[in-house]
């Protein structure tokens, strides 16, 4: 079929294409066209269709065309894209299972996947668009891009971002997301993540809040630049997969927190603990003046005595013993003390969660313990003193 001047309208009938579509003008749809054989786009012109039945194979050769009615596409049907697909409607659109190079979705009719969709390229949501994925997949190799209007609608979805070259991620909600691959991600705004994170390619979290309703399973990098991971599942929730770091770290006050003893986050800057963190969490002071150290408010502070420079990590273990010792003796925490170049035998005063941590034992009774070769013999430091609200033991400068 050839379309060499003028404009083409269907008249809201069928039309059924066995051979190419050649347009050097305009297409316009109202009806449906059905593609059964082997087809083929071509020409300059402007292709808008409305419906689209797809049982052949299709090849775009690279053209962006255009669809304000449905995508129908038969399971053994192809369709052989490095063009552009623009669903442009501003009624409901239904989109099943296909395979895109690059996605977008315009105007203000909302946009249902009813299968898994692939796309080797880029999605672009635009404008006030709403696209809903209900209970499919996507992956995308390319950018995924969202207008601050725009919606979507996660369902329970799993968008994958597979790409083997750069890839942006824009402000988004999704259910479940995972990223692979080589091509590294790079978030433009917060994401809103309410199943699982999974990431086994490397990430970078850009100055935003990110926030996990949900686990996060990191087998791969995270940089964390200047962002922010806030927790707030109701119930529990887990870190697993390789040690993490993280800039500023927020646990809300429903969430419990916990990532296996077998690996360590790392704190760049600054815990917000609402909730209570399980296992491993570490944060790293230069000490260079004789002030206090909050090391990102893990829950200790150093007051330092002296005014030589040098670095001192503070780890804290949270809902665990001491090796040797159960809650008859001690509380569920302690922390391992690390220095460079630099005393830390000033005031110390570290604290524990009453609610969780402290078992039966009497407050008063409450010591400071040390071991200096790690964890081997321990030795009570009798001169430390246990406060209340806030609940810490001190440790005296004179020690």
């Amino acid at each position: 079929m050839r379309i060499e001047s003028g404009s083409f309208s269907d008249d809201t009938k069928t039309v059924t294409l066995s051979g190419n579509l050649f347009v050097a003008t305009n297409y316009y749809g109202t009806g449906t066209v059905a593609f059964v054989n082997s087809t083929g786009l071509n020409g300059g012109g402007t292709i808008q269709f409305h419906n689209v039945q797809l049982s052949g194979n299709l090849l775009d050769n690279g053209h962006t065309f255009f669809v304000d009615g449905d995508w129908l596409q038969a399971q053994n049907a192809q369709f052989q894209t490095n063009g552009t697909a623009v669903f442009n409607s501003n009624t409901t659109q239904q989109i099943s299972s296909a395979n895109f190079n690059n996605i977008v979705f315009r105007n203000n009719g909302e946009k249902f996947f009813n299968g898994n969709v692939v796309t080797t390229g880029n999605v672009n949501l635009e404008g006030t668009t709403t696209v809903t994925a209900q209970n499919n997949s996507m992956t995308v190799s390319g950018n995924w891009v969202k207008d601050e209007n725009a919606i979507f609608n996660n369902g329970n979805s799993t968008i994958h971002f597979n790409g083997t070259s750069p890839q942006t991620v824009s402000a988004s909600n999704f259910f479940n997301v995972k990223f692979s691959n080589g091509g590294e991600k790079t978030f433009t705004g917060s994401l809103l993540v309410y199943g699982v994170m999974e990431n086994s390619s490397t990430v970078h979290a850009g100055k935003f809040t990110h926030t996990l309703d949900s686990n996060f399973v990191n087998n791969g990098i995270l940089n964390p630049d200047s962002s922010t991971f806030v927790f707030n599942h109701s119930g529990y929730s887990s870190i697993t997969g390789n040690s993490t770091s993280f800039f500023n770290l927020e646990i809300e006050s429903q969430d419990t927190l916990q990532v296996p003893f077998s690996k360590k986050i790392t704190l760049l800057n600054n815990l917000v603990e609402n909730g209570y963190y399980i296992g491993r969490i570490e944060r790293t002071e230069n000490v260079s003046a004789q002030q206090t150290y909050h090391f990102g408010n893990i829950g200790a502070e150093l007051t330092s005595n002296t005014s030589s420079s040098g670095i001192v990590t503070l780890e804290r273990v949270s809902g665990r013993f001491p090796d040797g010792f159960d809650q008859t003796s001690v509380i569920q925490r302690y922390y391992k003390l690390r220095s460079e170049n630099v005393s830390t035998n000033g005031l110390l005063n570290l604290y524990y969660n009453e609610r969780k941590e402290r078992n039966s034992l009497q407050i008063e009774q409450l010591k400071l313990w040390t071991s200096p070769d790690g964890n081997s013999n321990w030795a009570k430091i009798d001169s430390s003193v246990a406060h209340v609200v806030p609940y810490y033991v001190q440790r005296s400068e004179e020690h």
